[in-house]
């Protein structure tokens, strides 16, 4: 039996939302299309995947499984998409992955004074894609922060920054030109969806004492880390450039003394040798206080 990916898509989302009206519109279809598309699956499959009445959807056991077994087979078919569509971009053209606050403007004009006719996209990464997207193939290489996952990958140091805690403007110590970590403990810390050792480096679990921070809201971006630091819920950590990139008026940065600082390191697979990628590194290598200086807040294309 050949399998629809599409069909699986479908369930997929379904499965997520439990809801086949939220998946609908997810998946910008007609509820009554995405339920025939999903029923079909099902005859395809043999089996019942959802348990549905008029208020609520489950997985049934088959369900459950199918769930688990066909989320690997569809990140390898889009991983295999996006491999094939790198392989199609030109030796022109260089795109490169960042995390929010660091900056790439010095090193592209680098780039572009050498190479004219370059083509330079940048796409802003998150803490639970750095990597994946290097192998992938959906970057060529990536502006990173450790921890990350590097095996497979080439990494080049390029600089470290302090680290310090994000308050609410009036916070009692918003004021405070620095603070140690055991000021802080008091306070709940915000912890970041799918984070994984990403969250434990952030929210400084555990503390050098042996403690274990407050846990404070689950969240996925920065804006979402601004509302809630802003509404005065809980605090974050966050290195130096990422603050200044996202100033927020109701929101103050306190360098921390007594932690270690967020090492960035520059990342890409070590067969990739293009000449634009060659220069990109040597530019951040040449100043790297560049890239924790000047704030790089959206994609952008240049060429």
């Amino acid at each position: 039996m050949d399998l629809d990916l599409r069909r699986a898509r479908y369930f997929q989302t379904v499965a997520h939302e439990l809801h086949f009206g939220r998946a609908a519109q997810r998946l910008h279809l007609a509820q009554p299309a995405l339920s025939r598309q999903v029923a079909a699956l099902e005859r395809e499959l043999g089996v019942t995947l959802f348990n549905r009445s008029t208020r609520h959807v489950s997985l049934t056991a088959a369900g459950a499984m199918f769930l688990a077994e066909i989320g690997p087979v569809i990140d390898a078919a889009d991983a295999a998409i996006r491999r094939v569509r790198h392989g199609e971009r030109g030796a022109g053209t260089l795109v490169i992955g960042f995390m929010p606050g660091l900056s790439l403007r010095h090193a592209i004009h680098a780039v572009t004074d050498e190479f004219p006719g370059a083509e330079i996209e940048m796409r802003e990464l998150s803490w639970v894609d750095q990597t994946d997207v290097i192998r992938d193939g959906t970057v060529d290489v990536a502006l990173a922060r450790r921890p990350i996952d590097s095996e497979g990958l080439r990494l080049q140091r390029v600089i470290d920054e302090p680290r310090g805690a994000l308050v609410a403007s009036d916070h009692p110590l918003a004021r405070d030109a620095a603070v140690s970590i055991a000021q802080l403990a008091d306070y709940p810390v915000i912890r970041h969806r799918n984070g994984g050792i990403w969250d434990d480096y952030w929210t400084v679990n555990p503390r050098p004492d042996g403690s274990i921070p407050i846990p404070g809201p689950l969240v996925e971006t920065v804006p979402e880390k601004l509302a809630v630091v802003a509404n005065g819920t809980a605090i974050t950590f966050v290195p130096r450039s990422a603050a200044h990139a996202y100033a927020h008026p109701d929101v103050a940065w306190v360098p921390i003394t007594d932690i270690d600082a967020s090492r960035v390191v520059l990342a890409w697979m070590p067969g990739r040798r293009s000449r634009l990628l060659r220069a990109f590194a040597a530019a951040v290598a040449h100043a790297p206080d560049e890239v924790v200086r000047t704030p790089t807040r959206s994609r952008v294309s240049t060429s």
